[in-house]
């Protein structure tokens, strides 16, 4: 029986279940020892989210409203972006949205974080409450996402980069992945070349409209990197941002034998 719950009072978590006290004990009773065993173990991490913890999560950050938020949830699964445990209701991320995610940040983190979401929502109950009008807050978050929309363009290259990864452990180098990553950078730059103008300008005209908030800054990142440089520098980004923990180094190559002169 747990007479005191002492560090589970402030993190919540679940306790056995208490058992019925045999009548002999009682608080400050002198009991024997019977038995002393040590187990060694190892801190896990916590599990994936399941479904219901999701949709609070969103509740939380404000993204979608009750009649949508359980449409998008059902969407990343028929879209492959997680795989969902049947049994434990847990999403289970997949690689594709692994790989989605890790280029969006390397494009650009609102894209894969909640925070433009919510500031949208957040301006539609403005208008509802009639602190915000409507023309205002279309305005702005056009401003803002035209503004995204240029700088995708000029770096959505990194998506099929990361996509072969996930697709081909050995791409962008080799496989599938490399005929895939070639294939995709083609038709994206034959689509988005002609369309572009110059970010920075953008960004800075978009600024001095005052009327919408300056994109974020997104490091710049090589365009001839390779697939573990690329993912070591997403994981970089998402550690500074308090996602995640660097990836591991990768190992040197190993030295072949030397010729003897």
């Amino acid at each position: 029986k747990t007479l005191s719950l002492g560090w589970v009072a402030v993190t919540g978590d679940r306790l056995p279940r208490d058992r019925a006290l045999s009548q002999a004990l009682s608080p400050g009773a002198v009991v024997p020892v019977v038995r002393v065993e040590l187990e060694e173990d190892q801190t896990e991490p916590p599990g994936h989210l399941t479904e219901s913890e999701l949709l609070g999560l969103m509740e939380q950050h404000g993204i979608g409203t009750d009649a949508s938020m359980a449409t998008h949830v059902a969407n990343v699964v028929k879209r492959g972006y997680v795989q969902l445990n049947e049994g434990t209701r847990e999403m289970v991320p997949a690689p594709l949205g692994v790989a989605l995610v890790h280029a969006l940040m390397l494009i650009d983190p609102d894209l894969a974080l909640p925070t433009v979401r919510a500031r949208i929502e957040n301006q539609c109950t403005l208008i509802a409450k009639g602190k915000a009008t409507f023309e205002t807050v279309v305005q702005q978050t056009l401003a803002m996402f035209e503004a995204k929309f240029d700088r995708f363009c000029l770096k959505v290259h990194q998506v099929p980069l990361m996509l072969a990864v996930a697709i081909s452990p050995k791409a962008p180098t080799e496989g599938l992945g490399a005929v895939m990553s070639a294939r995709a950078q083609q038709s994206i730059l034959a689509v988005s070349l002609d369309g572009l103008r110059d970010q920075r300008a953008r960004d800075q005209a978009a600024a001095e409209r005052g009327q919408v908030e300056p994109p974020s800054k997104v490091p710049e990142y090589a365009d001839d990197v390779d697939g573990q440089a690329a993912i070591e520098q997403v994981q970089q980004a998402l550690e500074a941002l308090g996602l995640g923990k660097p990836a591991p180094p990768k190992p040197p190559p190993t030295p072949g034998p030397q010729k003897e002169q």
